[in-house]
């Protein structure tokens, strides 16, 4: 190999370095430009310049916060690419998205296959690192290490031998792993330790100051913070608070200010701790749910200032972010917000039975009307505002209908939660116990999605939605994303043809549309025959068709028609078989773009679904 060549190599991998450095310490801005001027200078996207610095973008967006640019960046790299680099790095980053959207089995999941990925590459100290790192998270998430800590039990042997790694390699360590390297030691020791945890607290300021790694120096004062008397211990925050606004890396902006929220909750100072607490809420699609309950720490501040309508308001989004990790959902509270949701669901219930009479009494008077207007012109007027009132009752019994859906949502996910976690969690319960569990979290699932259902039928009756161009292949992995568990639980496998890269139309519809298209295949599969669904793209002069096959149980011929009509079922049998609801949001989608929802199917053999839009709404 020729000087420059060598050169070259060792220049890219300082690069590299200079960016994980960036990203380590927070400065997000500084290294979102650093990636971009490499893809640039490897602007061939099947070039490992190229797919890494692509990579290194999309944990650039983990840092931010922004889960929409992150999915984009990964939809730009192939998971099964050749090169076993890219293949860890793809897994890795992906497991962090996983845990960014409120996905955390997904993410321990895919951290676990970036190790295994990672053991078969060689002579690389970065990937043999991380990947101690990654096995380090997964036993402190998995295996309840906090708590052992705290109850002074002894840990895995394997964290021993994890850690003993890193010390023998520490020396060979760049800055962004010596940060992750000493941010372990901390969370891996019990706080009652004080004298060490002040140590460890003072080493990775120091380090974070000589090495200009912000995040390190948060870190180390967050954790010093816990071990100070009150007026000590606001001064720390202050600081720490000081350090995150020169940052961008948004979960330790949160971090520092649910700790302020924390303090001053302490204190008795309300007014400060909702202020804090509010700054410490996270944006909507990032979900933080695992590691803070601000939202519920905000409702139970609300609760003791006497507001008990934003205790309710917080409370809800508490419930509805909630997954597995809450620290205030203690009973009382729990009991405040279930009587408060039950009375306002029995409030809504009545004004929905006085709009019923009143359209009822409405309807009776139309009726009278109309034998009257043969008479009298001016009767004919007064019909027509009796019918504009009709209309306007209609629209106010949607809206409560509207508001009631969502109310219901709230304690089923508070049921499947509480479900999910005594599955998990209480090794005690007996096999036939889990399994009630079960369906009852099953039964909790199928009524969430049947509410969504409905609310989505309403909302894809809208005249008008906004459009804009979107990549195909981020819809489809979007609704693969939501359909991950059945996915993998059915066993389907989906094959992809060549697709067009931009489609115009509005995101949302368009990923419910896969979304419920994908979601048809796999309830109506056949039982002995795994399911293959392949999709495929079809233009002729005037349109563009993109065709989803599957080899399922198919469609009679004369149900067809019948299917695309809303709650199309001759009669309701349970939310596991459903309303008629699916395939109608998706014939009302086509019409939104001005295109069609075809179907072809032959009974016992499957069925083609085709999405048939202009042309004119593709681009390459």
């Amino acid at each position: 190999m020729c000087s420059l060549c060598f050169g070259n190599i060792i220049e890219n991998e300082s690069s590299i370095i200079s960016i994980q450095n960036n990203i380590s310490a927070g400065y997000l801005d500084k290294a979102i430009l650093q990636c971009n001027a490499l893809m640039e200078q490897y602007n061939d996207s099947n070039s490992y310049e190229f797919k890494r610095a692509v990579l290194l973008a999309a944990e650039v967006y983990e840092g931010y916060g922004d889960t929409e640019v992150m999915n984009d960046y990964l939809s730009m790299i192939n998971s099964n690419d050749e090169n076993d680099l890219i293949r860890y790095y793809w897994t890795d980053a992906f497991a962090k998205y996983s845990f960014l959207i409120g996905k955390p089995r997904v993410g321990i999941d895919n951290l676990s296959l970036s190790i295994e990925i990672g053991r078969i590459i060689k002579n690389n100290d970065r990937v043999k690192y991380n990947c101690w790192f990654s096995e380090l998270f997964t036993i402190y998430y998995s295996e309840s290490i906090e708590k052992r800590i705290l109850n002074g039990e002894e840990l895995p042997p394997r964290v021993y031998e994890l850690f003993g790694n890193l010390k023998v390699n520490e020396g060979k360590m760049q800055p962004f792993e010596l940060a992750k390297y000493y941010s372990y030691q901390i969370y891996f020791t019990n706080s009652l330790n004080y004298n060490r945890h002040i140590q460890l607290s003072n080493k990775i300021i120091q380090f974070g100051i000589k090495n200009d790694q912000p995040v390190a120096i948060v870190v180390g004062k967050l954790n010093l913070a816990k071990h100070l008397d009150s007026e000590k211990k606001i001064n720390v925050l202050m600081e720490a608070e000081k350090q995150v606004s020169q940052i961008q890396t948004l979960r330790k902006k949160l971090e520092v200010r649910y700790d302020l929220m924390i303090y001053y909750k302490d204190e008795g100072d309300y007014d400060n701790a909702i202020k804090w607490g509010k700054k410490a809420c996270f944006p909507g699609e990032t979900d933080y749910s695992n590691y803070f309950d601000t939202y519920g720490q905000i409702s139970e501040l609300y609760e003791q200032r006497g507001d008990i309508d934003s205790a309710l308001y917080y409370k809800k989004i508490d419930y509805n972010k909630y997954q597995s990790v809450s620290r205030v959902h203690d009973e009382a509270m729990q009991s405040f917000f279930i009587e408060k949701l039950n009375k306002n669901i029995e409030d809504k219930k009545y004004e929905i039975r006085k709009n019923h009479w009143f359209i009822w009494s409405l309807s009776i008077t139309s009726i009278a009307i109309i034998l009257l207007a043969f008479r009298n012109l001016k009767i004919n007027k007064i019909l027509q505002s009796k019918n504009q009132s009709l209309e306007s009752s209609l629209q106010t019994t949607e809206n409560f209908s509207h508001i009631l859906s969502h109310d219901l949502r709230a304690p089923m996910y508070s049921i499947k939660n509480v479900s999910s976690y005594l599955i998990e969690d209480e090794k005690t319960i007996s096999k036939d116990g889990q399994e009630s569990l079960g369906i009852i979290k099953e039964c909790c699932e199928n009524s969430i999605l049947l509410i969504t259902n409905i609310m989505t039928y309403i909302q894809s009756k809208d005249k008008e939605v906004s459009t804009s161009p979107v990549e195909l292949a981020v819809v489809f992995k979007q609704a693969e994303i939501n359909l991950n568990e059945i996915i993998e639980t059915s066993g389907a496998t989906i094959k992809y043809g060549e697709l067009p890269q931009f489609i115009n139309g509005n995101k949302v519809l368009l990923v419910q549309l896969i979304q419920n298209v994908l979601q048809n295949a796999i309830k109506y599969r056949k039982d002995d025959v795994s399911l293959v669904l392949e999709v495929s793209y079809q233009k002729s002069n005037s349109n563009g068709t993109i065709v989803i096959s599957d080899n399922g149980i198919g469609i009679k011929e004369s149900q067809i028609q019948s299917l695309l009509k809303a709650f199309s079922q001759k009669e309701f049998v349970s939310v596991e078989s459903g309303i008629g609801l699916g395939l109608s949001i998706c014939s009302n989608i086509m019409k939104h773009h001005k295109g069609q929802f075809l179907i072809e199917s032959e009974e016992g053999v499957g069925t083609n679904v085709k999405l048939q839009f202009e042309l004119d709404n593709f681009t390459t």
